[in-house]
């Protein structure tokens, strides 16, 4: 009965071509830079966003020397072992708000904030002497 249980406790090895989970963690921190960057800059073209992200996506690609087929394997195998794919996620989380709490800080814009600047910025016409 033991035997059973030690057995079923075993993992089963990764299979060769499999992205490291650091390597991966890396990779999909910076996809996801890059899709919320590409999502932000180019929403009003919405069809020239697939493209824009599909390039840089085979750039980071290269950089990391990894294909797609062996991102897709990869992903397939993570899939298939929730805890550690929650793990190299959680650890992207970390990473991506440690990015975020280094930004410098960009001051908030609300309707009202904005319709004031422009107000203030807007030339007054109809001031005397002013004939343009």
């Amino acid at each position: 009965m033991l035997f059973i249980l030690l057995c079923g406790c075993s993992s089963d090895p990764k299979p060769d071509g499999i992205i490291d989970t650091a390597t991966m963690t890396a990779f999909l921190t910076e996809a996801h830079l890059i899709e919320s960057y590409d999502f932000i800059a180019v929403q009003p073209h919405r069809d020239s966003l697939a493209p824009r992200t599909a390039a840089a996506t085979d750039s980071l690609l290269n950089k990391y020397g990894i294909t797609a087929a062996d991102y897709d394997s990869s992903m397939s195998y993570y899939l298939l072992h929730p805890k550690i794919l929650e793990d190299i996620y959680s650890r992207v989380v970390n990473n991506l708000r440690a990015i975020a709490n280094a930004a410098p800080e960009l001051p908030q814009v609300t309707p009202d904030s904005t319709t004031t600047t422009r107000q203030a910025l807007k030339p007054d016409l109809h001031k005397k002497g002013n004939n343009e």
